[in-house]
């Protein structure tokens, strides 16, 4: 009896597609928008520490694949946005997704 109620508490229910990707999306986006908010107030840019607490959250509540998703999107604001840097930041997250890809 106590194993069933156990399971049931850790099983949580399926969540949709859009809400797991809009949760990395809506994730690093805050990052980006704490980041230009600490820049127009001249305070120090802590993107990585505001990236990893989005990649965080998003792993821990969306799952595995929308963590990915939400590595990549902030490794690519952070090359465009963040250090103006587009070309290295770009070759990193093709390299990634090309050494994670199963190869058929």
């Amino acid at each position: 009896m106590a194993d069933s109620a156990i399971t049931k508490w850790i099983a949580r229910p399926g969540v949709s597609f859009a809400t797991r990707y809009g949760l990395a999306l809506a994730s690093v986006t805050g990052a980006l928008l704490l980041e230009l908010l600490f820049r127009y107030f001249d305070l120090p840019h802590p993107f990585a520490a505001f990236a990893l607490s989005a990649i965080a959250v998003t792993f821990w509540y969306a799952g595995t694949k929308p963590g990915i998703v939400a590595v990549l999107l902030s490794s690519l604001i952070r090359g465009f946005i963040v250090e103006g840097q587009p070309a290295a930041s770009l070759a990193l997250c093709i390299t990634w997704c090309s050494c994670s890809l199963p190869s058929s």
